[in-house]
This record gives C-alpha cells, sequence and structure tokens, in this order.
C-alpha cells in the first residue's frame, strides 16, 4: 500500500526538483524519472518488508489443480484464434 500511495508524489517531487534547486538536480525524461521511481518504491517496500515482523498466522491460499483444467472444446478454440491471428499476422505484415 505504501508503494501504491507513494509513487505519485515520488514522481512529482522528481519533476520540480530541478525547478526548487535552481537547476542544481537535473531535469530527467520521463521514463528515466520512471525507473528512478520504481527503484526508490522498490527500496521502501524491501526495507517495510524486512523491518516488519513476520506474522504467526499461516493465512496461505489453498490452490487446487482442478481450478486449472479446461475443456477440449476451449482448447480446440484457442488453437484457432491463435491460427487465424497467425495468418492475419503473415498476410499483412
Amino acid at each position: 500500500m505504501a508503494g501504491a500511495l507513494l509513487t505519485i508524489p515520488i514522481s512529482a517531487i522528481l519533476k520540480f526538483l530541478p525547478v526548487w534547486t535552481g537547476g542544481f538536480f537535473p531535469d530527467y525524461p520521463f521514463l528515466d524519472r520512471m525507473t528512478i521511481t520504481f527503484f526508490i518504491i522498490a527500496a521502501l517496500m524491501i526495507a517495510i518488508s524486512l523491518l516488519r515482523p513476520a506474522r504467526q498466522d499461516n493465512n496461505t491460499i489453498k490452490v487446487d489443480k482442478r481450478w486449472f483444467k479446461v475443456s477440449t472444446e476451449f482448447v480446440i478454440g484457442s488453437v484457432f484464434i491463435c491460427g487465424v491471428l497467425v495468418a492475419l499476422y503473415t498476410v499483412f505484415w
């Protein structure tokens, strides 16, 4: 939650930091600013998870393999759609 809430403020700080510092801090392009924001948020999330004690209760989700079974009709339809897409890309690319 901290990472989601801090993404916009950190990006805004990085955007306006060159103006606030009088050009001392470089003005990064958008994708570079997002990369810096990502690494700051990732480091923050790692620090929070390491500093927070682990809970003793085990609330894991039990996964059943039957949830991922698909019908034969679904597989045939999927292969057909993929074939049509391959044909369209081959003809029009």
